[in-house]
């Protein structure tokens, strides 16, 4: 069962502008001062959640200490594409509404140089579950499959040696 998740982008874009950061320093080399990342593609029926998911990428970019620019400006490209949306409910009530399950998110991103030549392939998928019982819904899911994709993929570029 999917459906359009407004909320979910609604309250994405809260969160991240009001999200509290941490800092790791900067990016592994030296010579890579500045990041661009491109709204992500978005390959999958979900509508607009390729624009919270690229919010929460910059913010945790920049808690880890890049310079989040345009791409005529970066030193490197982040571009990013949404390769699936589900959800697997594992509970539901008489009238057929979901009570609790799960929403997993994936994507696919590719780190560029200016120049175009790829530096970096990754896939990424995370889950986040609900329970009605606990005042959770597949939105509140998703967020936090949003929330932990954006933080993997900031991760991600903390390991890498260029």
């Amino acid at each position: 069962m999917t459906r359009p998740v407004p909320a979910l982008v609604l309250l994405a874009a809260v969160l991240a502008a009001a999200s509290c950061g941490y800092n790791l320093g900067p990016p592994r080399s030296a010579e890579l001062r500045s990041i661009a990342v491109p709204i992500f593609r978005n390959d999958t029926r979900e509508r607009e959640i390729e624009y919270p998911l690229t919010l929460s990428v910059v913010t945790e970019l920049k808690a880890r200490g890049w310079n989040v620019t345009s791409s005529a400006g970066a030193d490197v490209v982040l571009e990013g594409r949404i390769t699936g949306v589900s959800q697997d409910v594992t509970a539901e009530d008489p009238s057929d509404l979901a009570e609790a399950g799960t929403v997993k998110m994936s994507v696919e991103v590719v780190l560029r140089t200016r120049s175009g030549r790829e530096i970096s392939r990754t896939k990424f998928s995370e889950t986040g579950e609900f329970a009605a019982a606990r005042g959770q819904s597949r939105d509140t899911a998703g967020l936090a499959a949003l929330r932990e994709l954006a933080s993997a993929v900031a991760r991600s570029l903390e390991t890498l040696r260029f």
